[in-house]
């Protein structure tokens, strides 16, 4: 047994010195994946407000490393705790929406114009039922 803990703590070490930081340590959920299947770089984001559609108040370009998708990339759209539970607590409506936004579109306009002129390529309305059913996976387009 004490051979044992001490392979254990070894490896978690090891984990660590390597820069192997797993999400599940962090308390993160990312199982919510938006992949790009077109031939643009997007940026994506979310809201839990519906029914108000409006654009978030963030720029999702602020945020490259997290929210910008080269063509037939795929990322998840992280978030604290679960997604369960953010669907439980945060997401009264029981509707999540996801913003796609063309990185043009980001480039040229200010972030303002943006929001007030709806400069969206795609808003997806999704229920936990419909992401279950498409095993977490929102593909653009």
């Amino acid at each position: 047994m004490k051979l044992f803990f001490i392979q254990f703590c070894i490896g978690i070490f090891l984990c660590l010195l390597s820069g192997c930081e797993k999400k599940v340590f962090r308390g993160i959920d990312d199982k919510l994946r938006i992949k790009n299947n077109s031939g643009r770089i997007i940026f994506f984001a979310g809201s839990p407000n519906y029914p108000d559609t409006v654009i978030p108040n963030y720029n999702p370009k602020n945020d490259v490393d997290r929210l910008m998708l080269k063509p037939n990339e795929e990322k998840g759209l992280e978030v604290s705790g679960t997604w369960e539970d953010q669907f439980n607590s945060n997401i009264k409506s029981g509707n999540l929406l996801i913003f796609i936004f063309d990185n043009d579109t980001l480039s040229k306009y200010t972030w303002d114009q943006v929001r007030t002129q709806y400069k969206i390529l795609k808003r997806y309305q999704l229920t936990k039922q419909h992401l279950d059913s498409v095993a977490w996976r929102v593909n653009y387009p």
